[in-house]
């Protein structure tokens, strides 16, 4: 824990603590151990501590997958109801997108409905009856697919019982191991789920097989890992391996699904991920609060050694009711009601432009809505085109010539 003149008294306060929650220990006392490093100036300091020759590595279509991800925008189709996820649905957008004529392809990533139950691994049949072709059409149009998978199995899943029986889940505190009773959790939609122990031998193998073979069956090009936070663990937790605390588990999953199969993005990290792994940022609301957060946070990710970072979607992660009463911007005009905009789940169409000017410059371009969206004002669309080809011609080139630096020197992108 670190407090900075919380007193009004000019110090710096270092604290070392167990939290009563999520935190369970098994070292005994907590333990705060500090280093207290100088330079003769800050940037010097900085570059001293930085990670070195991140290319280390890296292969030629890493680098491929780095430059795609700069360069081209993330259409992410996630709906909050799983239902409206369908076949046709992402068809429909890969169509939209390209009708816009202005707008590179890039990757599709799809949230983890992709799945009858979130755990089981395999393409919802009903849903997507003919996922092969509607990959390859993808595919032909000059998109990229990636799906969303996590660490939880939902108790729904066809894959729960299998889970329990193998021994792979996280289980409860005190209890025999032996006896497999998996410590119950909940994960966004999900009421009641398990958790892979990814400290077990076998969890890994097994989470690996599933991954590789989907990359098989439908030729997905890579995985977005939605590892959730300490939180979304279950409440008394047992793996057969202890961990120094459950933010370990992150590193250690995110390790070693890339060893197996492409990965683009990380919900969250307490290392660097190896590239071309880019680290989203905190999921935020569709309010003017939340756009205020964007450039500190993004600043404060590369100056501590991400510099590879994916934002949230144009416009915010999820619709509020109303967006204004989170901000200063009470005082705005605007020529719509707040009403018509939830009705079609859009962002307030305000803070979508602006959201749409800051993103402009930073390392991703995250779509979820789409600029025509906003059927009943041709301005979003134009500006969007502006901002594109803005992009385009000033801001990619120096992402990519940034991106070089970032690989050798370990500075922030941005």
């Amino acid at each position: 824990y670190v407090s900075i003149n919380a007193d009004k008294s000019t110090r710096l306060c270092l604290q070392g603590r167990h939290d009563e929650f999520a935190y369970m220990s098994s070292q005994g006392l907590p333990k705060l151990n500090y280093s207290i490093c100088t330079a003769t100036n800050m940037k010097l300091l900085h570059s001293s501590l930085s990670e070195k020759s991140l290319w280390d590595g890296l292969r030629e279509e890493d680098n491929s997958v780095i430059n795609s991800l700069l360069t081209e925008p993330v259409w992410q189709i996630a709906p909050q109801d799983k239902h409206k996820l369908t076949e046709q649905a992402v068809i429909n957008y890969t169509e939209d997108v390209i009708a816009l004529g202005f707008l590179r392809q890039g990757h599709v990533l799809l949230n983890e409905f992709w799945q009858a139950e979130v755990g089981d691994f395999t393409v919802d049949t009903e849903r997507f009856p003919t996922m092969e072709k509607t990959i390859e059409i993808i595919h032909r149009r000059g998109f990229r697919i990636a799906l969303t998978v996590q660490p939880f199995i939902g108790t729904e899943s066809n894959n729960f019982a299998t889970a329990v029986k193998k021994g792979l889940l996280v289980t409860e505190r005190g209890l025999d191991r032996e006896r497999h009773i998996p410590a119950l959790t909940s994960y966004k939609s999900v009421a009641s789920a398990g958790m892979l122990d990814i400290t077990f031998n076998d969890s890994i193998p097994w989470l690996q097989k599933q991954l590789q073979q989907l990359v098989k069956d439908y030729q997905i090009d890579s995985f977005y890992l939605d590892i959730g936070t300490a939180y979304d663990m279950p409440l008394h937790y047992s793996m057969e391996r202890n961990l120094t605390n459950p933010d370990e588990y992150k590193a250690l999953i995110t390790n070693a699904i890339l060893s197996s199969v492409s990965v683009i993005g990380v919900s969250g990290a307490i290392t660097r991920p190896p590239a071309p792994i880019f680290v989203s940022l905190p999921s935020l609301p569709s309010t003017w609060e939340s756009l205020q957060v964007i450039i500190p946070t993004t600043l404060t990710f590369g100056i501590i050694g991400y510099p590879f970072l994916m934002p949230g979607p144009v416009g915010g992660d999820f619709v509020v009711k109303d967006p204004l009463r989170f901000s200063g911007n009470s005082s705005l005009d605007f020529d719509f009601t707040f009403e018509e905009l939830i009705d079609k789940g859009l962002p307030n169409k305000e803070l979508y432009i602006r959201w749409l000017q800051l993103a402009t410059f930073l390392p991703v371009i995250r779509y979820s809505h789409l600029p025509s969206e906003y059927k009943d004002d041709d301005q979003v669309l134009e500006l969007a085109k502006v901002l594109t080809a803005l992009r385009q011609k000033m801001v990619n080139p120096l992402l990519k010539k940034y991106a070089q630096e970032a690989l050798d020197s370990g500075t922030p992108l941005i």
